[in-house]
């Protein structure tokens, strides 16, 4: 019996819709099967175009050494895409975590947007996405399917969508410093 891969994912070089951390997350969630642990580099950012999907139970994700907030050492996923608000989905499944990741939605700025599309150019540029109507959670978890799942340490800030945290808690969910 082999046990469940783990991987160091290092941020991708060129970061695009076609070049996507996201896209590259998901897949080694996807091809390790259940139990697949992904660690991201450290102080490390990671602009996302797509959100990163778990889909299996017992997975993680985390920065390499669990390092705390204050330390500064935590990796950053970022949310880029156009059309996506959310960063992290691990809806309905069990035993999954997020541990000791700094998520920005990089909103930026507030419901409406800037008046002139070169100053609107400009702030997204800047990493100012704004505020994407329609937009979900940042991190989705919970559901009918999932138990103890556990978000821990992480930083979540500056959602283009409605929230931080999201899903359906119909059981316990843990959610620490």
């Amino acid at each position: 019996m082999t046990s469940p891969p783990t991987h160091l994912f290092h941020p991708l070089p060129n970061p695009s819709p076609q070049n996507d951390n996201g896209l590259a997350i998901s897949q080694l969630f996807k091809q390790g099967g259940p139990g697949t642990t992904v660690f991201l580099v450290p102080r490390e950012t990671y602009p996302l175009y797509s959100a990163i999907d778990f889909s299996h139970h017992s997975t993680n994700l985390a920065t390499q050494g669990f390092p705390t907030f204050d330390s500064g050492n935590q990796a950053i996923l970022e949310t880029r895409g156009e059309k996506e608000a959310g960063a992290v989905k691990m809806f309905n499944l069990p035993r999954t975590t997020l541990k000791r990741v700094h998520l920005r939605g990089c909103r930026g700025w507030g419901a409406t947007p800037p008046k002139e599309e070169e100053e609107k150019e400009r702030l997204k540029r800047e990493g100012k996405m704004g505020w994407l109507e329609g937009g979900g959670a940042l991190v989705w978890m919970g559901g009918p399917e999932a138990y103890e799942s556990c978000v821990e340490g992480c930083r979540i800030e500056d959602p283009r969508g409605w929230t931080g945290v999201s899903g359906e808690f119909e059981r316990i969910f843990r959610f620490r410093d």
